[in-house]
């Protein structure tokens, strides 16, 4: 049978190496007289598939003809190595069935290409998923208990009324960084807004990029603003 051979370690695994797996792929394949055509291996999280480049161009050499892809089976360690997740899983191997790819883990004795091996291979990613879950479960377990203890998770908060004081003391003539000491504003709330205070429609429009980015401010004129796109533009009535 001529086959493909795929190999990943996950990122975390620093002192892994895809070709400890390959190594073992390229035994089995000794063994059980399997003809090896290609050879993918990549250093990357199993979730993240942008980063699994090597996958993706297995996964589009799948879906050519038997004559383009030159294989019939596609070869891993283990099953862990190529999914995580059972139902990609599955949608991945019924489409491989269709264009007549089999799927083998020399590790587990998996095998597409008979009934008995569908059926562990579909059991394994049942259990593969639930470890991914266990670990995602612990991941959210720690924040819980790291928010209980007044740790801060992600991005600190903004301080909305202390904002709207400093854009207030802007629009008075104080300059950027004294309003940032003075009411405690990160000097990142202020960048590329300079010009915004300097153009003559000062607080209007700073107000409103602030508003599109995703800031809680409240605007302290009576003015109307409009924002289409990424043009900003505001005005008084």
């Amino acid at each position: 049978m001529k086959v493909a051979l795929y190999a990943r370690v996950s990122t975390k695994d620093k002192d892994q190496d895809p070709e400890t797996q390959l190594f073992a792929l390229r035994s089995f394949c000794e063994r059980m007289g399997h003809d090896i055509v290609a050879v993918y291996s990549e250093k990357a999280h199993a979730q993240n598939l942008k980063q699994r480049t090597e996958w993706r161009e297995l996964m589009a050499r799948c879906m050519m003809t038997p004559r383009r892809r030159g294989f019939d089976a596609v070869l891993v360690y283990k099953i862990d190595r190529a999914w995580r997740d059972s139902f990609q899983m599955r949608q991945d191997l019924n489409a491989w069935e269709v264009v007549g790819v089999a799927f083998i883990s020399s590790t587990q004795d998996i095998d597409t290409s008979t009934a008995m091996g569908k059926f562990f291979l579909h059991l394994l990613g049942l259990i593969a998923e639930m470890e991914l879950e266990t670990i995602r479960e612990r991941v959210k377990t720690g924040i819980d208990k790291a928010r209980a203890d007044g740790k801060i998770i992600g991005r600190r908060p903004n301080n909305s009324r202390a904002m709207r004081l400093a854009v207030q003391a802007v629009r008075d003539g104080m300059s950027q960084a004294s309003a940032s000491v003075a009411y405690d504003v990160p000097k990142s709330t202020w960048s590329g807004k300079v010009k915004v205070c300097e153009s003559g429609r000062g607080l209007s429009l700073l107000v409103l990029v602030l508003e599109t980015r995703g800031r809680s401010v409240r605007p302290l004129h009576s003015g109307r603003s409009r924002y289409s796109g990424s043009r900003r533009s505001a005005w008084r009535e």
